[in-house]
């Protein structure tokens, strides 16, 4: 079998097989949730679930600029980080995560900002 036929075998068997793959998928995903959330951790910030719930604890599962707990949240806490030097500065909410992204963690901004919502305009 040449390799362009197992390249068609195998798009055809998926295609065929999707519904069960996709349920062999999801039964491999709750056993091994951890090992995932793990893995894409140390992917995208070089921190381990470990360093996470180090962090989630130290913040007693509370957004680090808005307080509000986890058990509040429809998402989990995100890992906030610098993102010219990739170091770790805690857990936000996903709003106060997006609000920073969008501020581009500009602190002139930031402070623009709340002078602004206090009334103070330039």
């Amino acid at each position: 079998m040449g390799q362009n036929q197992r390249k068609d075998y195998f798009r055809k068997y998926k295609q065929e097989h999707k519904e069960q793959r996709k349920e062999q998928f999801q039964v491999w995903y709750k056993k091994n949730k951890e090992s995932v959330r793990n893995s894409n951790l140390i992917k995208a910030y070089g921190i381990t679930l470990e360093g996470y719930n180090s962090l989630f604890n130290k913040q007693s599962g509370c957004c680090a600029i808005c307080n509000k707990h986890q058990a509040e949240l429809s998402q989990t806490l995100a890992v906030d980080h610098n993102h010219e030097t990739g170091e770790i500065r805690g857990l936000l909410c996903h709003s106060c995560n997006l609000a920073l992204g969008l501020f581009q963690d500009n602190t002139e901004y930031l402070t623009k900002a709340k002078a602004y919502l206090n009334g103070k305009t330039t």
